[in-house]
């Protein structure tokens, strides 16, 4: 079946008011019962199948497929293998997927079969657009809202987390993820990007253990094998397209990858708290006018003599009842060897009712940067189904 230019655009856009439709379902649904995996599954199980109705014999024509998948497998296996073996030094946990026949019957369906639907019916829609960068982006972006949302409807932290941490740490690699599975399809086809995301899948339905990771390398470890993937492809693709010689192909490597690479790790482990100072975005105005709601602010980790010097009018971050609280000491205390502290927002009438120990500190505010925590006060507000994490 050829499919005319006026009916791809028809589906086009079909598919495409269908793909709005499920992002708005999935955004304006607070129930999560609803938003469970059935009716989840039973959409994209729909969406697939009008795609492959409509697109079966649209094949997209790759140069050395075969070479590209292979290519693909090895990396991401190596990278595996690694991530696994680095369990002997860390140690292992139970995974959290039923290994049961069922559950895995019932994994297979909900997440791997899924997550070949959505490669297929991704496919689809870069191969009936233009090809042009414009689209590629807007497809992307589709699927990262939906990867965004799902996240974070099943992973809602209880653990005192800066959202603005979470945006980072949760953003990051869904983007990369996103990206690197658009490229593979632009440049490499359905199943070099079904082999990528399909062997994360099988991984993590399968396998009875995992290394005892915490969540933030957990995701530097997908980080990284994207990025292996990128340029292992990339170089081939080169290759494969351009039939350079070898000097002008050594010329064309992408030797920012790893410029870009060491600059996203070094913001993550900033953002992640690794290093002496680490942000927080600003979720209230209680701290109106000298720092805003949407602000993000930097703060200085202290260490016990440190504390002990912080004085009337310094302003801390402490967490109280797992929420992270930014506001200004307002009274030193001391009784015998403990020293404690009151504090009260700028905005506020009244001082604080619970005092602060030093046990609750996380460090002093040092510098603010006007706004740019905006993404995680909408990405909060959103999303999130209970009490935020954060609030100032």
């Amino acid at each position: 079946m050829v499919i005319s230019m006026k009916n791809k655009y028809l589906i086009l856009i079909t598919l495409i008011s269908l793909k709005l439709g499920l992002i708005l379902y999935y955004f304006l649904t607070d129930n999560i019962l609803f938003y469970g995996r059935n009716i989840n599954a039973i959409l994209w199980f729909l969406l697939g199948a009008i795609v492959i109705v409509f697109t079966w014999n649209e094949q997209q024509r790759v140069k050395g497929r075969k070479e590209r998948i292979q290519t693909v497998f090895i990396v991401v296996v190596i990278g595996l293998i690694l991530y696994f073996l680095s369990g002997l030094i860390l140690g292992y946990a139970h995974s959290p997927y039923s290994l049961s026949f069922s559950g895995i019957t019932r994994n297979l369906i909900y997440i791997f079969l899924i997550d070949m639907i959505k490669i297929y019916y991704r496919t689809a829609l870069i191969n009936l657009g233009k090809k042009q960068f414009i689209n590629y982006a807007v497809i992307t972006i589709m699927f990262m809202a939906l990867d965004i949302n799902t996240y974070l409807f099943f992973q809602q932290s209880t653990e005192a987390v800066s959202w603005f941490t979470n945006f980072f740490l949760i953003f990051i690699p869904i983007l990369v993820r996103n990206v690197l599975i658009t490229y593979l399809i632009v440049t490499s086809g359905f199943l070099t990007a079904a082999m990528y995301l399909g062997l994360f899948s099988l991984t993590s339905i399968l396998l009875p253990i995992f290394p005892k990771y915490d969540w933030f390398f957990t995701a530097l470890k997908e980080m990284l094998i994207a990025v292996g993937v990128f340029v292992a492809v990339n170089n081939l693709h080169i290759q494969k397209t351009m039939r350079l010689s070898r000097n002008k192909f050594r010329k064309k490597k992408p030797k920012y990858v790893l410029i870009t690479m060491i600059f996203v790790l070094l913001l993550a482990s900033f953002v992640a708290g690794f290093f002496k100072y680490f942000p927080l975005g600003i979720m209230s105005n209680s701290m109106y006018p000298n720092i805003l709601r949407g602000d993000v602010v930097v703060v200085r980790k202290l260490d016990i003599e440190e504390m002990q010097n912080l004085q009337k009018g310094d302003i801390i971050s402490y967490v109280l009842d797992g929420t992270y609280v930014i506001h200004r000491i307002v009274e030193v205390y001391e009784d015998g060897s403990t020293v404690y502290f009151q504090t009260q927002g700028d905005r506020n009438n009244t001082p604080d009712i619970e005092f602060v120990y030093f046990r609750q500190i996380k460090g002093k505010i040092v510098a603010r940067v006007p706004l740019i925590g905006y993404p995680s006060v909408w990405l909060s507000e959103t999303f999130a189904k209970s009490t935020p994490n954060v609030e100032y």
